[in-house]
């Protein structure tokens, strides 16, 4: 069983608008293209389950979101492969009826549960891509020579756009350019469509092109990394007889500007004095009348929470091609009901000392240390006399 065809490809053509992430990958003749499949292949068969059919069906799925989580996992459990442990793959645990992804040991000893999780656009922003997509291809099938089309759109339905509706009214508009702007509203669409004058080199050509935008809408970073790690950590509110790590890959573009300690230990906020004029920083769960929305993951109102959480597993926009240049750190819970030891982990690390109120940095080796990769993969040459190895490095004593 094998994630990718085997089949000789030729096409190095660019990702098409409405093709998935996992088509074009598996498409792609390009060499960095080449070099991803042939590691993720080899991740693949490492990864003994009898999920394993299950698994490529989700790794192969058009569904964006899918494709990711189950690349996601993959790199999580070869990450674990790489630490020299012996994994077990949705172990059952005495107390919820969730299965974490997976449970780590070493020699018989164990050393913790992980679960993996996105901190992806939601459903409703995959859906406005989705509507984008459309879009741009039927302005891509429009001669337009001189002018890039654009467009912009005010308001959207809850249905797909109307192309068949759209495309005669553009046509008309392209063949006398009498406005270098046309607004549509049509089934509940406001779209406005504007020219862009090419270049003199471009200008004459048929090449297509598009620029596009939504209205824009307020979007709060530390919530689109706190829910997905809440989520999970509701599952096992009984507790756990383990140390359990969440590993988040923070996808979405509004993730990514994420204030980490807002997450862990509530909002930041500024409080002004009134009789003194002094301002000072605090957090919203020593804060009154703030909302819950506003507190840690580790940290609220109502003081220490989600105990069973003993670090989080933190890498921010993780993709095939970015394996290399992504470094997980690795965040520790500074009230875990079961701390997770730093000597276990060889990534860089993390650890906050509760009476310095202070992060304290461990160093660790880089994402493609990690992973055995070169550091500049996958623009590696192939002459390259390393070979990836699992052999053991360090041990560990209990």
């Amino acid at each position: 069983m094998n994630l990718f065809k085997t089949d000789v490809r030729k096409d190095t053509s660019p990702r098409k608008p409405s093709e998935s992430e996992y088509a074009f990958l598996n498409r792609s003749a390009l060499p960095v293209h080449e070099q991803a499949r042939s590691l993720l292949e080899q991740w693949f068969h490492n990864y003994r389950s009898e999920r394993q059919k299950s698994f490529c069906a989700a790794f192969q799925a058009q569904r964006g979101r899918q494709h990711q989580a189950a690349f996601f996992e993959l790199y999580c459990y070869t990450l674990l492969l790489h630490h020299h442990f012996d994994i077990e793959i949705e172990p059952f645990v005495g107390t919820s009826s969730h299965r974490p992804d997976f449970f780590a040991k070493l020699a018989g000893t164990p050393i913790c549960l992980l679960e993996a999780t996105l901190a992806a656009e939601s459903d409703p922003d995959a859906g406005k891509e989705r509507n984008l997509h459309q879009i741009r291809e039927m302005i891509y099938a429009l001669p337009s020579p001189d002018f890039w089309i654009g467009f912009h759109v005010h308001k959207a339905s809850l249905n797909s756009p109307p192309i068949a509706k759209m495309r005669p009214e553009l046509q008309k508009w392209l063949q006398t350019y009498s406005q270098l702007e046309l607004p549509l509203n049509i089934d509940g669409w406001d779209i406005t469509f504007s020219l862009l004058p090419k270049s003199r080199t471009t200008r004459g050509n048929q090449e297509s092109g598009t620029f596009s935008s939504y209205e824009p809408q307020w979007v709060d970073p530390r919530s689109a990394v706190l829910k997905p790690l809440e989520d999970k950590a509701k599952n096992y509110k009984a507790g756990l007889e383990h140390p359990y790590i969440i590993a988040l890959n923070a996808l979405a573009m509004k993730a990514i500007w994420a204030n980490i300690e807002e997450v862990f230990f509530g909002k930041e906020l500024a409080e002004l004095d009134l009789q003194s004029g002094q301002i000072r920083l605090t957090r919203a769960p020593f804060a009154q009348g703030r909302s819950k929305d506003e507190d840690g993951l580790w940290f609220g109102r109502s003081g220490v929470r989600n105990r069973q959480v003993s670090a989080v597993l933190v890498v921010d926009a993780l993709w095939p091609l970015s394996i290399a240049r992504r470094t997980p750190i690795l965040w520790h819970n500074p009230w875990a009901q079961h701390p997770l030891r730093s000597d276990i982990w060889q990534g860089p690390q993390k650890l906050f000392d509760l009476k310095t109120a202070c992060w304290q940095d461990l160093i660790g080796k880089e994402g493609w240390e990690l992973l055995q990769l070169n550091s500049n993969w996958p623009n590696d040459d192939p002459t390259s006399p390393y070979k990836p190895t699992y052999k053991c490095k360090f041990n560990l004593s209990i």
